[in-house]
Formats: structure tokens, sequence, C-alpha cells
């Protein structure tokens, strides 16, 4: 939450200015974009903000406009599906791993059930130890569930 205030914050401040961009195509044909006029480079237009900057007015159920970018490379659907493929393979791996610390977590905790020498059920050092092993169950937990949601968006 505080990320999006901060982001918001900069997103008002950066209203009111204005740049001018430039396009420059080497002669190797990279292209690189500047805030200043280099020879053999065009200026964008990519409009202006300013003071008297308002949003345009909207209906209630009027959706905004979807815009595509120019340049979005397309990927063929056989490369799309080794690329899914591969994420999938890689999350699997990873979820095996976190299941397996999971587990281990889970096994330390019933372990660490059993007080140490000189350690009472309800002393400090015993309460510390035992929120240790709690968190890192609930660590590897919530790792596990994280890896199986991103395994369920993988087409």
């Amino acid at each position: 939450m505080k990320r999006l205030a901060i982001f918001w914050i900069f997103w008002c401040v950066a209203l009111p200015t204005q740049a001018e961009i430039y396009k420059h195509v080497d002669a190797s044909g990279a292209v690189s974009y500047t805030d200043y006029p280099v020879a053999g480079a065009k200026r964008l237009s990519i409009g202006t903000s300013g003071a008297s900057w308002k949003p345009a007015h909207r209906s209630v159920h009027s959706r905004p406009a979807v815009v595509e970018p120019v340049s979005v490379p397309r990927i063929d659907t056989q490369t799309q599906s080794r690329r899914d493929n591969l994420r999938r393979s890689v999350l699997e791996g990873e979820l095996q791993t976190e299941r397996q610390s999971l587990e281990q977590a889970r096994a330390a905790r019933r372990q660490g059930e059993t007080p140490q020498p000189g350690e009472q059920k309800t002393g400090a050092a015993y309460q510390s130890r035992l929120e240790k092993l709690d968190d890192a169950v609930k660590l590897h937990q919530d790792n596990v569930d994280a890896l199986n949601r991103e395994l369920r968006r993988i087409p």
C-alpha cells in the first residue's frame, strides 16, 4: 500500500512536466532515445501536459480504449507453448524442493515441542524457539501456496 501511495505521489508531481524526446537510429541500426537533439534524430510527438491538464470526461458506462503498442513482438503458439512448458517444469522443481523444506520444517517443529534441558513450556526461551519454528513452517507453506497459484496460471 505504501508503494502505491508513493507511486501516485510521484505520478501526480510528474503531471505538470514537459519533455522533448528524440529517437535516433545510428549507422548499425541501433535505436536510442534521448532528451536532447542529436544529429539525424527525429523529435517524437508524445503530447504535452501542464497545469491545464484535465482528464477526459467519460460516461459512467464507457470503457477506456485498448491501445496496442505498435511494435509488440508476436510469439507463435509453438514457441509460447515451449516457454510455458519450461516455466511449468521450473516451477514444479521449485515446488518439489519447497514441499521437502516444508516437511523438514514441520518435523523440526514437532521435535521442538519437547523442552530442552533447563527449559519450561511456559518459559520465554521455549516460546521464542517455537515461534521461530512456526515462522519457518509458515514461510514454506506460503511458498508452496504461491508456487501452486503460479502453476495454475500457466495455460
